[in-house]
């Protein structure tokens, strides 16, 4: 069977993945192998709570381009199970200039972004709603919980902006290498970054 590489991080640098990826669903998939045990489209479906048919679908068009990789396979009670991993812990964009949509498609990245946008929207709001629903049940304030939230439009020269992405690419990297999965304290923590130079229109 195949291995995923031993590294960190997997580029996608074609349209063909970048599409695929950019389902809801398969980003929640990808995301429930943090723990980086092999899994089974059963498995993953009684997790997510969704009918096995349809994970198994969403699991096969992962496999297809190579963003899971096959492991191993078990026979059990007549039935093939098949185990998967995800490639790499982290999966980073970037497309090709020459990978371009057909006509009338919108861009990889664009459809990736507005996937992730989303999700991280109902993930930061559900832990504000889940915040909010202790402090009712103590009756009385409690601590931020780890939560973070900045925005800011800062003035800077093209030179600076790139200076910064450079900087917030470093900081994903030096907090991704102190990872503690094993650690029987470690929760997952979501980090969402975003950096662009707005129009002036």
């Amino acid at each position: 069977m195949d291995q995923p590489n031993n590294h960190d991080v997997y580029e996608i640098t074609s349209y063909v993945q970048a599409k695929v990826f950019s389902n809801k669903l398969r980003i929640k998939i990808f995301s429930l192998f943090d723990d980086e045990v092999a899994k089974t489209s059963k498995q993953i479906a009684d997790h997510m709570g969704l009918p096995a048919s349809k994970v198994h679908y969403h699991v096969r068009e992962l496999a297809k381009v190579g963003l899971l990789v096959l492991t191993e396979t078990k026979e059990k009670g007549g039935v093939i199970e098949k185990y998967y991993l995800p490639v790499a812990k982290q999966i980073h964009i970037r497309l090709k200039d020459d990978e371009t949509p057909n006509e009338g498609e919108k861009s990889g990245e664009y459809l990736i972004s507005k996937s992730y946008f989303r999700d991280y929207q109902e993930e930061f709001l559900g832990a504000i709603e889940r915040k909010d629903e202790r402090k009712k049940k103590s009756k009385k304030s409690e601590g931020e919980h780890g939560m973070f939230m900045s925005a800011s439009t800062l003035r800077l020269t093209e030179e600076k902006h790139k200076q910064m992405v450079a900087e917030l690419r470093q900081f994903m990297e030096k907090w991704s290498s102190l990872e503690d999965p094993e650690g029987p304290d470690a929760m997952n923590s979501r980090l969402f970054l975003s950096a662009f130079i707005q129009s002036k229109s």
